[in-house]
């Protein structure tokens, strides 16, 4: 759909989640103020029972040092076109964590990224990614280690999230 866009820019949702009135005012102010390359919003993710903010965090304008894996808030980011396509856009290797190789293909240019601290977009849970949950996290070790991260670290940080995840679902299992 992005390459078909009229537009400068172009903002990513997946099909459950939402924006709020204020978000397309907000992303054009600080375009227009810090002619940014990407703007990413603190983003409310949310269940049927509570509501959790998440502040975009990353550690520089490059793929992680420390390799801790980023807060990127892939939903209702905004990216100038002309750099998607410098990019190449999204890789058709991955269904479920592409998002994640998008931005660090996107750190490499250096972009300029503005932060939008008040959440503006709201993300499901219980989405594809968290259904698929072993895909996408055998995804993301493919992609840190493509993006430079030493295959052992990304193994260990594989199995971390994957315990992880893991107990989390017997948790929630065991409610029922």
């Amino acid at each position: 759909a992005w390459i078909l866009a009229k537009s400068d820019y172009v903002a990513t949702l997946n099909a459950d989640d939402w924006v709020d009135e204020n978000y397309l005012k907000s992303v054009r102010d600080v375009i227009e103020k810090d002619q940014s390359d990407i703007v990413i919003s603190a983003m409310v993710f949310s269940d049927p029972k509570r509501q959790k903010i998440i502040q975009p965090d990353y550690f520089s304008m490059k793929a992680p040092i420390r390799w801790r894996h980023p807060a990127i808030n892939h939903p209702g980011m905004v990216i100038r076109k002309s750099l998607l396509e410098k990019v190449g856009g999204y890789s058709p290797t991955y269904k479920i964590a592409m998002d994640v190789d998008l931005f660090y293909k996107l750190l490499q240019h250096g972009p300029r990224i503005s932060i939008l601290k008040q959440p503006s977009v709201y993300q499901s849970d219980g989405g594809v990614s968290q259904k698929k949950w072993r895909l996408a996290l055998t995804e993301m070790r493919r992609i840190e280690i493509d993006h430079g991260r030493h295959p052992l670290s990304a193994w260990g940080a594989y199995l971390w999230r994957s315990n992880k995840q893991t107990l989390k679902h017997l948790m929630l299992w065991r409610k029922f």
